[in-house]
């Protein structure tokens, strides 16, 4: 429970749609089950509401920043689809129609999942809502590349060769700028480095020596994202997840 004078993210969190920050659920892990990796992703969603209204405070008293200033509303989670069409693909569309719709109100969609083939879906989304003259950038802070077996079905490993393919990336490829930063060189094989280039993907390391501590990774990621505001891209799609988020401790 919040104390007086001390108000947490509950006191501003609301359903819907018309605050600046707008929360999505994808409570889905069955791209991870596809591959073979350990499921319970899907309860991600869940978990952040269970928590997030105790998190605050609403003022940062380091950076000044009072996010009642910009607002939180709670989109909801993707819900499945109709049970006789009851696909991750047709899950994913809908993350995309919901995502595009958050940008095109001017909006900041904040997706919580759910297996990392969500960002398939929240990615085609972001670049359907832009305008065919915008500069995007994607900033991917992953520890590998997920270009690993075929495409014959979305999973947590291959999304990226979706993204590449897709009709909306491929309309946005030259104005495009696409890093993927945190990769550790033990997670891939070579052969899925050098595809990664060969599609203009920019792989970038974390590391600083024999180690890289938790301020130093994100003076990077700082640094990458000032470099990219310089360069004209003020659309930027940002994705991590809990694993290159643990590596930076």
């Amino acid at each position: 429970m919040a104390k007086a004078g001390d108000p947490r993210l509950g006191t501003i969190l609301v359903d819907g749609l018309d605050k600046k920050l707008n929360l999505i659920g994808f409570p889905f892990d069955e791209g991870a089950s596809r591959c073979g990796l350990k499921a319970g992703q899907e309860l991600g969603p869940d978990c952040m509401r269970r928590f997030l209204p105790k998190s605050g405070p609403v003022i940062n008293p380091e950076t000044k920043i009072d996010v009642r200033e910009i607002g939180i509303s709670d989109y909801g989670n993707i819900e499945d689809p109709a049970e006789e069409k009851k696909t991750l693909e047709g899950s994913l569309e809908k993350l995309a129609l919901k995502t595009a719709r958050s940008i095109e109100k001017g909006h900041f969609p904040f997706v919580v999942g759910g297996s990392n083939d969500l960002q398939y879906g929240a990615l085609k989304g972001f670049l359907k809502a832009l305008p065919a003259e915008s500069k995007p950038a994607i900033l991917m802070l992953d520890t590998y590349v997920a270009l690993e077996g075929s495409n014959d079905k979305i999973d947590a490993r291959n999304f990226l060769r979706y993204i590449i393919e897709d009709s909306n990336f491929v309309n946005h490829q030259n104005n495009l700028s696409f890093s993927i930063a945190g990769l550790s060189e033990n997670q891939c094989l070579q052969e899925i480095f050098d595809e990664a280039i060969s599609h203009k993907i920019n792989l970038i390391s974390l590391e600083s020596g024999l180690t890289s501590g938790q301020e130093t990774k994100l003076s990077k990621i700082t640094e990458i994202l000032s470099n990219l505001s310089q360069a004209g891209h003020t659309d930027v799609f940002i994705t991590t997840n809990l694993g290159v988020t643990a590596s930076a401790f």
